[in-house]
């Protein structure tokens, strides 16, 4: 028997009550454990009256809106009946899961603690079980708790067992709440939580569900709660929401932090449908895995119900029938995981994605590139991704270096059209296996579609068995289009290596173009904190679209953790995309790079980079020209010694034009900057966060001066602006070379207070 810390209950405790609860255990002492809110990691619901699950008994009419209470379009109207059934809320159990426990908060229906509703004075039994993987129930664990029953649950964690299930299988276990015709004729609202982990080492158990619902204690009051759709699939994701009176709101987040539109909300007694399209650009689809729901009922005597569904297998239309396991009506919704009863962040899960990009500027050749990412904790294994190359589309074979995982096992012959089949295999823990194929379109100038869309059977997806070595499948992706070709970067591989500065982090990108650089953020217990903020890593979009290999220094990272990273690219054209995230765990046996005290944080080596790109650099290393005072207003005078891409942090501005720094930020974010050169305007590029600006600058060739002059002034400018490059001649077959770039070197621009011409 193990003792958590808390007062224990016996099947033989005096209490009326709690007898009936355990009356179907197994002939040993059942017990109850009351648990502190705050001992355990899990996937949970939050405690508090805004993050309970809602489920009603049987006996309410359909205009209350239970979660299954109606099934037709027209909601309640004509004589509408609910589904009269279970909920069902998933656990996903990993293989060497040693204690299985599942806990219910305030598991009883009855006065209290002010969570449940009395409707005609607590007439409402429930019943909950656990089912195994077979589907079976385990044993110990079904209770049907009437009204009064247990009264010492009201308002705590119950445990169902000091024994937990012990050494559980690995799969999908299925905790029923059931206040269906079956268990009760009565109309009470039972307000509950619901959490699940190893109790062993108290580690999280993610939990899933399809549908749920939400609504006031008996005290009333504003409702709102955040769970996790996992979107796997098409084009855009339904939703349909029932019996929200008009009132509140309901809202997604993608994984890549793009908000979509609310959806518009149920009247009362009536289900409302609505679509949001995420993924918008013909050349990419990546915007899948762990989503936001944001849920919320205004203040009043208000219950809703809503689910998600996919583009293809969902339906717009109200369901006819539950939900089952890996139903393709609906995604799976996760709660969150963190502290028991205070849920503080998403759970991860394995996604799929796609995109293509062309191999040069006017050419018929593009290359398609998809990704299996497994940022969970544990190897998926048997991995298998499917697709098409459809006509006129014709097959080019894979790229050299890929698949990073597993062979191409189905294909279509080079210059043919067809399926083919890409057999990953295992997908370690924290690993991405990125495959890469090129094609041949007739005319890159025509749209072409060059994959299946999601509602195709040969839409590209993959299958695999997931944390639990349960078979999963994504579904399809949104298809993929050939069009104006700015690739975007590819990032193929992301890993760290302890040093005695810190972290030395390293990535490779297969690809890039239009891509200034890269931002590193690692995880804090604040959010995503940026490393390099205002200094961005230079990228090689602009010269080198083959991509390359880089290295940064976080001197900060600390040793023999677990830490996540993710990347921020930025484009040209002002778009940033995110890669990750990344978990890596630094070992101080590691390898290391020799200590330099003249390091900083900011060290950045590329290789294959161009060498006329110049990295930002700490402000005290600007050599100055001259010292000559001036007024503010003359503006600032820059020597150009290499032509390149340069970047001004706005302290240094803020220096030499005797302003403040949040005064040149504010300049910067109105664009109220303007850099001039031999009479010409020179277009700029602001930092992330207003923190400097970036510019290209050529320089002179002149026997009279090595320093070409830029001016920069307060006044209206001009910003970068993404423009057609044209459709020059192709290069020939693709070549490689290598070539390194150390950015420790002060090719920086030199500044000075302008007096007088140059």
């Amino acid at each position: 028997m193990k003792n958590q810390g808390s007062a224990l209950l016996y099947k033989q405790s005096p209490f009326c009550g709690f007898r009936k609860f355990w009356e179907k255990a197994l002939l040993v002492a059942a017990v109850l454990v009351l648990l502190p809110v705050e001992q355990s990691l899990a996937a949970t619901t939050g405690t508090g009256p805004a993050d309970l699950i809602t489920i009603q008994g049987s006996g309410i009419s359909c205009s209350f809106g239970d979660a299954y209470s109606a099934n037709n379009n027209t909601g309640c109207a004509g004589g509408a009946t609910g589904l009269n059934t279970y909920y069902s809320y998933w656990i996903e159990v990993p293989p060497g899961t040693s204690e299985l426990q599942v806990d219910i908060f305030d598991a009883d229906i009855g006065a209290g603690a002010n969570h449940d509703v009395s409707r005609s004075g607590y007439n409402t039994a429930v019943r909950y079980t656990l089912h195994n993987p077979t589907g079976a129930v385990e044993p110990g664990f079904s209770a049907t708790l009437a009204a009064g029953d247990c009264w010492l649950c009201d308002n705590n964690w119950a445990s169902w067992s000091a024994s937990p299930v012990l050494n559980p299988a690995p799969g999908y276990w299925e905790f029923r709440v059931d206040q269906s015709s079956t268990v009760t004729t009565g109309n009470d609202v039972n307000r509950l939580g619901v959490r699940a982990y190893d109790s062993f080492d108290n580690s999280n158990l993610n939990v899933f569900y399809y549908t749920s619902n939400m609504g006031p204690s008996a005290s009333g009051g504003a409702q709102a709660t955040t769970n996790y759709p996992y979107v796997t699939s098409g084009c855009f994701v339904g939703q349909q929401n029932f019996d929200f009176d008009n009132n509140g709101s309901l809202s997604l987040t993608t994984r890549q932090s793009n908000a979509l539109a609310a959806f518009a909300l149920s009247g009362n007694g009536d289900w409302q449908n609505g679509t949001r399209v995420f993924e918008s650009s013909d050349d990419s689809a990546e915007d899948y895995g762990i989503w936001t729901a944001d849920i919320s009922l205004t203040a009043g005597a208000n219950y809703g119900n809503w689910f998600f569904y996919p583009e293809a297998g969902g339906s717009t239309a109200p369901l006819a029938s539950r939900f089952a396991l890996n139903d393709g009506r609906s995604f799976r919704s996760y709660l969150g995981t963190g502290t028991t009863g205070s849920p503080d962040g998403p759970p991860v899960k394995p996604y799929l994605a796609q995109w293509v990009r062309q191999n040069a500027p006017g050419s018929d050749e593009f290359t398609v590139t998809v990704r299996l990412v497994n940022p969970t904790a544990f190897e998926i294994t048997n991995a298998v991704v499917d697709g098409e190359v459809p006509s006129p589309v014709t097959y080019g074979g894979v790229r050299a270096a890929f698949p990073t995982h597993g062979s191409m096992t189905i294909a279509p012959g080079i210059g043919g059209s067809g399926v083919f089949t890409w057999d990953a295999g295992t997908v370690a823990a924290g690993e991405t296996a990125v495959m890469a194929y090129n094609i041949t379109v007739p005319d890159p100038n025509i749209v072409t579609t060059v994959t299946a869309g999601a509602t195709s059977p040969n839409a590209t997806r993959v299958r695999f068995n997931d944390e639990t070595t349960t078979p999963f499948s994504t579904g399809g992706l949104c298809e993929l289009r050939i069009g104006p070709a700015l690739t975007q970067a590819v990032v193929t591989d992301f890993g760290a290596t302890a040093s005695f500065n810190g972290a030395l982090l390293h990535w490779n990108t297969a690809s890039e173009a239009g891509t200034l650089g890269f931002y590193v953020e690692r995880k804090g217990s604040g959010g995503w904190e940026r490393l390099n903020q205002g200094r961005l890593i230079p990228g090689l979009g602009l010269t080198d679209p083959q991509g390359g290999a880089y290295t940064y220094v976080d001197d900060e990272a600390p040793v023999d953790e677990t830490l996540l990273y993710r990347l921020v690219e930025l484009e040209s054209k002002g778009n940033q995309r995110i890669y990750g995230p990344y978990e890596v765990t630094l070992e101080a046996a590691g390898e290391r790079i020799q200590e330099n005290s003249a390091q900083s944080p900011y060290t950045v080596t590329a290789k294959k980079a161009a060498a006329n790109i110049k990295a930002p650099q700490e402000v005290n290393q600007y050599p100055l020209m001259a010292e000559a005072a001036i007024d503010s207003a003359d503006g600032i005078r820059i020597g150009i010694r290499e032509t390149g891409l340069y970047y001004l942090p706005a302290n240094e501005i803020a220096l030499q034009l005797n302003l403040t720094e949040a005064a040149v930020s504010t300049y910067i974010g109105q664009y109220q900057l303007v850099l001039r050169s031999s009479g010409n305007e020179i277009a700029w590029l602001p930092a992330d966060n207003a923190a400097g600006i970036y510019f290209y600058a050529q320089a002179i060739d002149s026997i009279y001066t090595r320093d070409n002059v830029v001016l920069l002034q307060v006044g209206p400018g001009t910003v970068m602006a993404a423009e057609d490059g044209g459709n020059p001649a192709s290069p020939g077959l693709p070549a490689s070379f290598v070539s390194e770039l150390h950015f420790e070197q002060n090719q920086i621009p030199v500044l000075s207070r302008a007096v007088r011409d140059y």
